[in-house]
């Protein structure tokens, strides 16, 4: 993959180990250290090196040596990722931009497997301008490049099945929850079973990034446990609560239903219920991610 790195100094390299020797247009040499890399192209403040897939982000040292003397060596930190040169190549191969996405998806999980702290995975990778400008000029549009920085959602829809507790009714409803913590589809989640004592525990039970609000309304159902009974009406409850995120697109429900005109609350009642949500269309691929 190819990194660009830039610093403000009169002959920037990179510093990469192997002694891969590059020489400019002045005959001057940078060296490559610590990275198993070659320099590819050096103008100006600008150098491009490749370097592996799996190389991690970190500190390039910054030395050139003009037969002389050599400059001062500057360090400073590598950010860019290979990324986008893997999206561009794909895009030129024909591969659809939602295939792509679900790749370049499917290889940042794995990378995570791998190393529960890496950055530089695709929906939590900030982009250069000129990565930005790169991925437009190959063909990509706005919403592509929103999902590989891993914009984050706010809002979701979803269906329900919500269980009315004082009228025992099992009753399908629409719900639109509001993230409290906003995050992308692409973020990880952190594994809601761990380990403990050697057992297995729900743990994402308290992660607090798992819970959001959540308000909907029932389809018409009755307002008392029997539907023969004189005073009971068929009204649709506004709902008003918690979502729980089980995974992405699963959701479990608690909260009050309140019957609209009903001033006095005297049908006011606690609901539960299951959701899911629109995420759980881009899961089996019916919509793009």
């Amino acid at each position: 993959m190819t990194r660009v790195i830039t610093n403000n100094i009169k002959h920037p390299c990179a510093y990469v180990p192997f002694f891969y020797e590059y020489k400019n247009s002045n005959q001057e040499t940078a060296k490559i250290v610590e990275w198993r890399a070659g320099i590819k192209k050096w103008e100006n403040n600008s150098i491009v090196a490749t370097v592996p897939l799996n190389a991690k982000q970190g500190r390039v040292s910054i030395k050139v040596h003009n037969g002389v003397k050599s400059t001062k060596e500057k360090t400073f930190w590598i950010t860019s990722t290979g990324l986008v040169d893997s999206a561009i190549r794909l895009k030129q191969s024909g591969m659809s931009d939602s295939s792509i996405v679900d790749h370049l998806f499917h290889e940042g999980t794995q990378r995570l497997k791998l190393n529960s702290k890496a950055k530089n995975v695709f929906g939590n990778t900030l982009l250069t301008a000129g990565e930005i400008s790169d991925l437009k000029e190959s063909g990509f549009q706005d919403d592509f490049i929103a999902k590989f920085e891993g914009h984050e959602q706010h809002l979701t829809i979803g269906v329900s099945a919500i269980r009315l507790t004082e009228t025992a009714t099992l009753v399908p409803a629409s719900m639109l929850r509001i993230f409290l913590v906003p995050r992308s589809y692409f973020k990880k989640r952190r594994d809601y079973w761990e380990e403990k004592w050697k057992l297995y525990w729900p743990a994402g039970l308290f992660h607090y990034d798992r819970w959001d609000l959540n308000v909907g309304m029932t389809t018409s159902t009755s307002t008392t446990e029997d539907p023969e009974d004189p005073a009971s009406q068929d009204r649709s409850y506004v709902l008003l609560g918690a979502s729980h995120e089980l995974n992405r697109s699963a959701l479990l429900n608690i909260g009050y239903a309140f019957a609209p005109g009903d001033t006095k609350g005297e049908r006011t009642q606690l609901y539960i219920g299951f959701t899911v949500d629109s995420n759980f269309l881009k899961a089996l691929g019916i919509i793009e991610k």
